[in-house]
């Protein structure tokens, strides 16, 4: 059964294909399906303890995102890019809404990255048409 380990293993696992990029890409791939397919699990790990987790994964991934633009791997920048997107979407949808969400800092967090995740694609946009 897949439960919230195996996605924030999936993650992690994420940052050990640098310097690959076909695997990473498809690592990226590969999880934003499985977290598509399995929406509950990312709102039950805002839920919980394992959040912290959760949110250094996605400074890992967003971090990712930012060296993929800078090194014009596209392919990897928009695999990431997606994933981000997909679990922001998640969080940010699947949830009760409730005026004190905005406490809750991996909800702040989550509109960050949204927010930093379109900044970083638009960079990467100009600078691909700049040159």
């Amino acid at each position: 059964m897949f439960d919230e380990t195996h996605i924030l293993r999936l993650l992690l696992v994420i940052n050990s294909t640098k310097g690959k990029p076909e695997l990473q890409s498809k690592a990226f791939q590969c999880t934003q399906s499985l977290v598509s397919t399995h929406q509950h699990l990312i709102v039950r790990i805002i839920d919980s303890p394992s959040a912290d987790n959760l949110i250094a994964s996605i400074g890992d991934c967003q971090t990712i995102l930012h060296d993929a633009i800078n090194e014009r791997k596209y392919t990897v920048a928009i695999s990431c890019a997606k994933l981000l997107y997909t679990i922001a979407h998640i969080a940010l949808t699947s949830r009760d809404r409730n005026a004190m969400d905005i406490d809750v800092p991996i909800i702040s967090r989550l509109h960050q990255t949204v927010n930093e995740v379109i900044d970083a694609l638009s960079t990467g946009i100009d600078n691909l048409i700049k040159s």
